[in-house]
């Protein structure tokens, strides 16, 4: 089985990320130079003249940001720089127009793959390119993943073993010659933000993007070794990402690696928005009496995913598939209002308000 595929044309990986909603991950090196003294000190300036400009309005938003050229002194700095055998660097000569390049990479903002290529998809991205005719189709794939419907009332059944498993922790936390607790987790069926992840007035691109040719130089490459992963998870990390994706034709999904989940749930386009929820993928299994035996996290694992991501502004999610049927819960902090730091800050809202603030 093919688990992912490498990127090399950029219109193409924009247009997947953009009309499509299948955002690959970067993998290309950007190119790194040596931030030298003069490069940190026109940051610094940058820095006070947008400070200064917030307290002069009047003054022109290109004024700031534009670095000084550089003087005689500074060419002579880089020389010196240059010849000094210690150097891990080359410094080039022509420094005026470096140290422009060198700003304008380190203030960026854009970090989008078609910008940085290579770029990759994994399994469950490859799959969703493939049914919209973006790559070479592999029907075995697609099979793999279709017909996952979302089961709220398992997710139920599931939420209350959560609930059930952390039982002891809790007892066992209570006992303990500490503070209260504070916050108490409520797993429950994922619904909070959930509409907005589904606009029925919206038109789904019917454009079709030229399949890349794979002779030649490639600009599509199939690989194995991207993605190490357990077998079974990455299956089920598919039928996931299939059924959401499906399911709810406004959600962007990308890798959520760096917020400690499997993805990021986005509500609109990534590029204006922050995502709103990590989703961590788990694996469940069937006995041969056809009873399910859920995964269940231990109740110190959960508290640490949940206040991590709650304190970015984003609900903490768990998925996982039983038979073609997707659960997903959300592991909800609630404030225990009776405790002492909740009567000091006089707080009466149990739960912390989440996507306040998705936009960018």
């Amino acid at each position: 089985m093919e688990e992912s595929v490498v990127l090399f044309d950029k219109d193409y990986v924009k247009s997947i990320e953009y009309e499509y909603r299948i955002p690959p991950t970067s993998i290309g090196v950007r190119r790194r130079r040596p931030s030298s003294k003069t490069v940190m000190n026109e940051l610094k300036n940058i820095k006070r003249k947008k400070k200064k400009q917030k307290q002069e309005p009047g003054k022109k938003e290109s004024d700031v940001g534009t670095p000084k050229k550089a003087d005689s002194s500074v060419k002579e700095e880089s020389k010196k720089e240059a010849t000094d055998s210690d150097s891990k660097y080359f410094q080039f000569s022509n420094v005026d127009n470096k140290v422009k390049d060198e700003i304008e990479e380190l203030t960026a903002m854009d970090r989008s793959a078609y910008k940085n290529l290579p770029a990759f998809l994994t399994l469950p991205m490859m799959i969703q390119a493939q049914k919209n005719n973006l790559l070479e189709r592999n029907p075995n794939l697609e099979d793999l993943v279709s017909g996952a419907k979302v089961d709220d009332e398992l997710a139920q059944k599931w939420a209350d073993e959560i609930k059930i498993s952390m039982k002891e922790a809790e007892v066992v936390r209570s006992q303990e010659e500490m503070r209260p607790m504070a916050y108490k987790l409520i797993p429950e069926p994922w619904k909070r933000l959930r509409d907005q992840c589904h606009k029925t007035d919206k038109k789904i691109s019917t454009a079709n993007i030229k399949n890349m040719d794979l002779e030649g130089a490639p600009s599509v490459v199939y690989s194995k070794n991207v993605q190490q992963m357990d077998h079974m998870k990455n299956i089920d990390m598919a039928i996931i990402y299939d059924c959401l994706y499906n399911s709810f034709n406004e959600l962007h999904i990308s890798c959520g690696a760096k917020f400690g989940c499997d993805y990021l749930l986005y509500d609109g386009n990534r590029s204006e928005r922050h995502a709103f929820a990590g989703l961590r993928v788990l694996s469940s299994t069937k006995d041969d009496q056809g009873n399910v035996n859920f995964s269940l996290p231990t109740a110190y694992d959960l508290q640490g995913y949940v206040r991590g991501l709650n304190t970015a502004g984003k609900l903490a999610l768990l998925a996982t598939v039983i038979d073609k049927r997707v659960l997903v819960v959300d592991l909800a902090l609630e404030k225990i209002l009776s405790a002492p730091t909740h009567r000091r800050k006089r707080s009466t809202e149990a739960r912390k308000a989440i996507g306040q603030n998705l936009k960018k």
